[in-house]
């Protein structure tokens, strides 16, 4: 979700009616990502930080300087039919929480960096296990 590649879809399908939308990508994220359910509780946990990340990256381009109006404009749109779609279980009340705070100070979004790896071994992995042999 990079606003050069939004602007640029922008222009093509302004350019040729057969070109991807924007709004149809917004669409495809969406329908993949908050309308995603799963059986496995793991999975489940795994996909409301999909859900979180396609959400304040959507935030970004309706908030992006360097985005064409249009773009803004549209992941706008995108941004309040999440919203709309949204039930009412604590993931979506927080989800709700977020849009409600950027819709106050959409200047003052800010993408958040993400945090530095720390060294070693995945907790749980299999190299971490102590074995004499």
């Amino acid at each position: 979700m990079n606003h050069e590649r939004a602007n640029r879809l922008i222009q093509q399908k302004s350019l040729d009616a057969d070109q991807l939308a924007l709004e149809d990508v917004f669409k495809t994220i969406i329908n993949n990502s908050f309308k995603k359910q799963h059986n496995d509780p793991y999975l489940n946990e795994i996909q409301q930080m999909v859900n979180q990340n396609v959400l304040k990256y959507i935030m970004h381009l309706a908030s992006s300087d360097n985005a064409f109006m249009q773009v803004n404009a549209k992941a706008s749109h995108a941004l309040d039919y999440i919203k709309s779609s949204l039930g009412t279980d604590e993931y979506s009340a927080h989800y709700r929480t977020l849009l409600e705070r950027f819709n106050k100070k959409p200047t003052e979004f800010e993408l958040p960096t993400a945090s530095k790896i720390p060294d070693g071994s995945p907790i749980g992995s299999d190299i971490c296990s102590y074995s004499s042999n």
